[in-house]
């Protein structure tokens, strides 16, 4: 039987995976599908990157695309660790992309959708640094916990 201090700890744990993921979903949900709605502008502002210019057309799809992806990953339990996994990855290489823009080209307009357009490149890179953290602490949690899970022999359910 599990003590009350071991019950309240995986209920923390459960809940910042859960709220994590919850988070993720309105973000993806909500740049995928803003970037969706206009992608012509998107692909446009992408072509001007001096890094990624020249494959505009197949990261304008494959963004917004892989954005809703993670959306379905997360809201699948089953998924869940994946998708907070495959946020972690995307948010790395989002953050990346904003870092060397900072270094080199900070005059290009963001290629971002929605609210997230308005922020500068500093606010831009806070914001990609916090959900990165908040995707990678919730899977590792998440990884870790499917590791440690007990299952009982005869009945096969987790104890």
């Amino acid at each position: 039987m599990q003590s009350n201090s071991s019950m309240k700890k995986e209920l923390i744990q459960r809940n910042f995976i859960n709220g994590t993921a919850l988070l993720l979903i309105i973000l993806w949900a909500y740049t995928g599908t803003s970037k969706l709605l206009d992608i012509d502008n998107f692909m446009a502002i992408i072509a001007m990157s001096p890094v990624i210019g020249k494959f505009a057309e197949n990261i304008a799809i494959l963004v917004p695309v892989t954005e809703l992806a993670l959306v379905v990953a997360l809201t699948v339990p089953p998924w869940r660790e994946y998708g907070l996994l495959g946020s972690a990855l995307l948010l790395t290489v989002l953050t990346a992309y904003i870092i060397y823009m900072k270094l080199f080209a900070a005059q290009l307009p963001c290629s971002c959708g929605g609210f997230i357009k308005a922020m500068t490149w500093s606010q831009h890179l806070a914001f990609n640094i916090f959900f990165m953290m908040l995707a990678a602490g919730a899977w590792w949690l998440a990884h870790r916990r499917k590791l440690f899970t007990a299952v009982n022999r005869n009945s096969r359910i987790p104890v």
